[in-house]
């Protein structure tokens, strides 16, 4: 994967550079320049009429193809495209969607008799019920999130299934594939996967030591063609591990050191994991098996799960607190997880608090939040103080001064370290944790999950005293100290909530 893509570029730069070579020695820079301006004009009618996606990202789009025409069309051929145009083989939506109707009925003897009004509305939005039955622990800081989860892998029977966005063959990394490696050689089955964009860097000597020990690896969506790089920005975020259908993992950690504050750039990095244990695993083993049988177009790809479904879907109870698994990705019509998102911030009386790392909303996401807020709901964001990335830094800030006019409460973390968890909680009773940013990206372009959690629940407790401890280590943002940016830092800003779409 890493050679390949490697290749795309190096084939995108000499594309570029044949291109300047051709307009300087033949006297037709005018002419190329000219047609790369006519392409532009005719995806510019396409974006305008015929495209569906969000106006920020159609406006993005248009610049780049008039700013820098070759460059910047090259990049639309890459990036651009709508990912709800993409055509899937007949028999992965047939055996997904055979997935999403078995798993409803197993569930069905735990499903929440008294279902609050949301989680109701959020069943008929997603497809998934509201399972009660569930021992839930939030885990909020990195060592300790997985140190459960180290242990929970160590204590498998079955069988494993991990899904990461990003998977480092760190230290962390290392742990993990000796735990795989250990119970796979013990006869548990292992399936570990990993999205081929996200995990890029991962040797390919690691991924062939679980294999050698028996392990099934897998690459989400690999992008080793020129052509195939078309989908290169459609990348599954989500972060999942199911353990014998009982046990599951997710949230906001990836695998590698700096989720356990070991990194040179920030003094602290700030997360939350969800560790669940009870029926509602069974909506992250669908949502596990969802992606792994990705492209696979064999009529018989679930047939061996469906068929030992006591040990893949345990219905076993464990604890008291209800709960939905919510999934979504860039090819569905609807998008799931950002309307229930936003149902969610509609359905508060008295207070609403994010956390999120990259906070660039769509229009309609930021006209709820403010209005919520004009309303006399009190709302508190809480984003980074310091970023990993500067284009999304700076285009998380560009959004202040709109939050800031509407009433809304923005705090910056501690700018030493780093906020990456991302959760919302409703009037201290309902909440929801996951994958999910509150920007484009995750809502049109990303493959994500998150967990609506439904009170009373300790769980929403330990989420809401978190969320005030976290403030008490942030600074809140006012009108005045707005003003005291200068103009490059407000520019900056501006250019990059114009692209951060793209991204």
């Amino acid at each position: 994967m890493k050679n390949k893509l490697t290749q795309i570029m190096t084939v995108s730069l000499v594309t570029i550079f044949l291109l300047f070579i051709v307009a300087v020695f033949t006297n037709g820079f005018f002419f190329i320049l000219l047609a790369f301006e006519l392409v532009a004009i005719g995806v510019s009618i396409y974006l305008l009429l015929f495209d569906n996606r969000n106006s920020k990202a159609k406006v993005a789009w248009i610049l780049a193809l008039y700013f820098i025409p070759v460059l910047g069309f090259l990049l639309y051929l890459l990036l651009g495209r709508d990912p709800r145009t993409r055509r899937l083989p007949k028999e992965q939506i047939i055996n997904q969607a055979a997935l999403q109707n078995f798993v409803r009925q197993e569930i069905a003897s735990v499903r929440g008799e008294s279902s609050p009004i949301l989680s109701r509305k959020m069943e008929k939005l997603s497809g998934r019920s509201i399972v009660m039955g569930n021992d839930i622990t939030i885990l909020s800081e990195g060592n300790e999130a997985y140190k459960k989860l180290f242990e929970d892998l160590r204590n498998a029977t079955n069988h494993i299934h991990l899904f990461y966005f990003i998977f480092k063959a760190d230290e962390v990394g290392q742990q993990i594939k000796d735990i795989l490696i250990e119970k796979a050689l013990a006869g548990v089955e292992v399936r570990f996967m990993y999205d081929s964009l996200g995990s890029i860097k991962l040797p390919f000597t690691f991924i062939n030591e679980l294999r050698v020990a028996g392990v099934e690896v897998r690459a989400y969506d690999p992008v080793n063609t020129f052509w195939l790089s078309r989908r290169l920005n459609w990348r599954n975020h989500r972060k999942v591990v199911v353990i014998d259908g009982k046990i599951g993992h997710t949230g906001g950690l990836n695998i590698g050191n700096e989720y356990r504050s070991i990194t040179e750039k920030f003094s602290y990095w700030r997360d939350t994991n969800i560790r669940i244990k009870g029926p509602l695993v069974c909506e992250l083993q669908e949502s596990f098996l969802y992606d792994w049988i990705f492209f696979d177009e064999s009529p018989k790809s679930l047939d061996s799960f469906f068929k030992q479904a006591d040990r893949y879907f345990s219905k076993e109870l464990f604890g008291t607190e209800t709960g939905q698994v919510v999934y979504g990705g860039p090819y569905d019509q609807e998008k799931i997880i950002r309307e229930g998102l936003l149902e969610l911030i509609d359905s508060a009386d008295d207070l609403v608090q994010i956390a999120t790392p990259y906070f660039v909303p769509d229009d309609e996401s930021l006209a709820v939040l403010r209005r919520v807020a004009l309303s006399g709901v009190k709302v508190q964001l809480l984003i980074p103080g310091k970023g990993d990335r500067e284009i999304s830094f700076s285009g998380t800030n560009s959004f202040i001064d709109t939050l800031l006019n509407a009433g809304i409460e923005v705090y910056q973390y501690d700018n030493t370290a780093f906020l990456h968890c991302k959760l919302m909680i409703i009037d201290g009773k309902t909440a929801t944790i996951g994958s999910t940013n509150f920007d484009i990206r995750s809502f049109q372009l990303n493959h994500e999950i998150s967990v609506f959690l439904y009170g009373p629940s300790s769980s929403i407790d330990q989420l809401t005293y978190d969320f005030q401890q976290d403030l008490k280590k942030a600074t809140a943002i006012t009108a005045s100290k707005q003003l005291e940016k200068n103009w490059q830092q407000l520019l900056k800003e501006k250019i990059s909530a114009l692209f951060v779409p793209l991204l």
